[in-house]
């Protein structure tokens, strides 16, 4: 199937099936090895490809048992194929048995080097084959962790040699340096390849007698082969340096004093802030119209993301979600309408994060919008967020047309009320538990959704087609549910902030418990500090833009999504999660640059 398609692209193709011994259709280049695949598809794309020659191999004694410690498993079946023999073993440590619940080796390479330390020790293994792979999340010096472990190995050895064969994976953009990482390989007195397939042929007849300081019998200059990948690692953002900024509002101290995270003790003593963790999300739908209160008529207030901001700094898209949410709830028709309630008062503005509540990007929340609840059962709080309206055109990116408005009302009259009642039907849903395991597949939770979303799907179908509900409305809500593969992000972020807010209001804490961004600003705020936020400018994330786009259309940093890296996941979870798309589409409207 897989090379029927192929064909059908009518463009060259070449296909490396390793142990595929079927037929292949015509117009499919097939190659044996992942080196000559990459060989033959530049030589196809035009390209020069440069001889990869390769010296005398260097041979001593009688050959022993190969010991190969993998952490790519396409390079681990590739080098088990071409090693022969019942007596050599391949292990790939990036399997499922030895990931599970683990980093991945690329990652955390402390089980292989346990591995590499016992072969160390069996007298039939004469030479370690294994990869080192390089990358934005891959070990930092993956080279010199490896130098203790081989150390080891080779002092159990009494006088016997080891050889250690290696082939680095990357290119001198990589955070750890290719050239770094051979000549540490080398300093070791590994013998490094420049492909995974010399290593497998010719690291059996390695020379492994004296102290290991052994020749190379691959090139090791540093020029590397024309067809050597050059990748371009994204710029790592960061805010610039913080100012204090006053207090705008934020929880009234009785009520933080509900949520805060404490062990009341005698007056004086100190009490240790720490974040909890989340349990089953209330059964009840809500409104957010209690969260909104402060004393006035909620439907005058609109929560927003980030630190609190006045309409006058506000970006477009921040602007754009807030003239939304006023024509959603009937207060204006049209911008016009919109920007005149601002201007003369009649609209309160306040950060989501002074009433529990988080909002992606715009953050935009109003009092008849349905939230989800989410109960922390260890500290007794809460924490809301709205429903995820999926990508595209939708409110949050700051969209307003009538499909926007209409996709919110039929949240607040069918969605919503459908969602809470199968929630409850549910018994509620254990986030931790969840959470947990969408990690093990893949999920960081942040801009990777797709399986929390389908296991929070899994959990809640059942009961959604059970609801006394007309069959088309059903059916609605579910296709759009499997379509949204951000759905759970609304909900990860609402238990990200119940788990951080109990850790809030501790004195002499230094513990940040919220980071976010409304588009102008970056703030955090801190457990120790009261409810003061500390901000600097919000930066322009660097990454890949769809084609007609570029950094002009992009606007700053954006939301309260960013509650996930607060709580340890997102970014800090991401080295675990299978790459993730850096593509931005998001353009202005014209009159976002010109308006205000």
């Amino acid at each position: 199937m897989v090379l029927n398609a192929a064909v059908a692209t009518r463009k060259p193709v070449v296909a490396c099936l390793l142990g595929y011994a079927g037929k292949t259709p015509d117009g499919v280049r097939t190659a044996t090895t992942l080196e000559e695949a990459a060989v033959v598809a530049v030589g196809l794309a035009g390209r020069e490809v440069a001889a990869i020659a390769r010296p005398p191999a260097t041979t001593g004694g009688a050959r022993g048992a190969v010991r190969g410690l993998y952490a790519g498993g396409t390079l681990c079946d590739e080098a088990r194929r071409i090693v022969t023999g019942a007596r050599h073993h391949f292990t790939d440590f990036g399997a499922e048995e030895y990931t599970r619940g683990r980093p991945h080796p690329i990652i955390d390479p402390g089980r292989r080097h346990t591995a590499l330390v016992e072969a160390g020790g069996d007298p039939s293994v004469s030479v370690i084959l294994l990869d080192l792979v390089l990358g934005d999340c891959a070990h930092p010096d993956p080279a010199g962790a490896l130098r203790p472990a081989f150390n080891e190995a080779r002092a159990r050895r009494s006088g016997r040699g080891l050889a250690l064969v290696a082939h680095v994976v990357g290119t001198d953009q990589d955070p750890q340096g290719l050239e770094k990482q051979e000549q540490g390989l080398r300093d070791l007195g590994a013998i490094v390849c420049v492909s995974n397939r010399i290593a497998a042929e010719d690291g059996p007849d390695a020379r492994r007698d004296g102290p290991c300081r052994l020749s190379a019998i691959c090139s090791t200059s540093r020029r590397r082969p024309s067809w050597s990948a050059r990748s371009s690692s994204p710029r790592r953002w960061s805010p610039r340096a913080f100012r204090c900024s006053g207090s705008t509002g934020g929880l009234r101290r009785g009520r933080r004093a509900r949520v805060a995270l404490v062990r009341r003790g005698r007056r004086g003593e100190s009490r240790r802030a720490r974040s909890s963790s989340c349990r089953p999300p209330d059964p009840r739908r809500r409104s957010s119209r209690d969260r909104c209160g402060a004393g006035h008529d909620a439907r005058d207030t609109v929560l927003h993301a980030g630190p609190p901001i006045s309409w006058d700094r506000m970006s477009g898209p921040m602007r754009g979600g807030i003239v939304g949410a006023l024509i959603y709830e009937a207060l204006a028709t049209a911008w016009e309408d919109a920007e005149r309630l601002v201007t003369r008062g009649a609209i309160r503005f306040d950060s989501c994060h002074h009433h529990a509540t988080v909002g992606p990007m715009a953050g935009a929340t109003t009092a008849s919008m349905p939230v989800l609840v989410v109960e922390n059962h260890h500290a007794g709080n809460r924490a809301y967020s709205t429903l995820n309206e999926g990508l595209g055109k939708v409110l949050r990116y700051g969209a307003y047309s009538p499909d926007v408005i209409d996709r919110l009302r039929w949240f607040r009259d069918v969605v919503g009320p459908a969602l809470g009642e199968a929630v409850r039907r549910a018994g509620g849903v254990d986030l931790r538990a969840l959470i947990a395991q969408a990690v093990q597949m893949g999920d960081e939770c942040h801009n990777r959704n797709r399986a929390a979303s389908a296991l929070l799907i899994k959990a809640l179908a059942p009961e959604i087609a059970g609801l006394d509900l007309a069959a088309a409305e059903r059916t609605r809500i579910l296709a759009f549910a499997a379509s949204n593969e951000h759905l759970f992000l609304n909900v990860g972020m609402a238990a990200c902030k119940a788990a951080m807010d109990p850790a809030h209001g501790v004195p002499h804490s230094t513990l940040v418990t919220a980071m976010a961004r409304n588009g102008t600003e970056f703030g955090i705020r801190v457990s120790g500090l009261g409810d003061r936020w500390f901000t600097g400018p919000a930066g322009t994330p660097q990454g890949l833009y769809f084609p007609g786009f570029g950094p002009g259309d992009a606007n700053p940093d954006i939301g309260d999504s960013a509650i996930t890296e607060t709580a340890g996941l997102g970014g800090f979870a991401m080295g675990g999660a299978p790459p993730s798309s850096s593509s931005s589409a998001a353009r202005r409207p014209t009159h976002w640059r010109t308006r205000g």
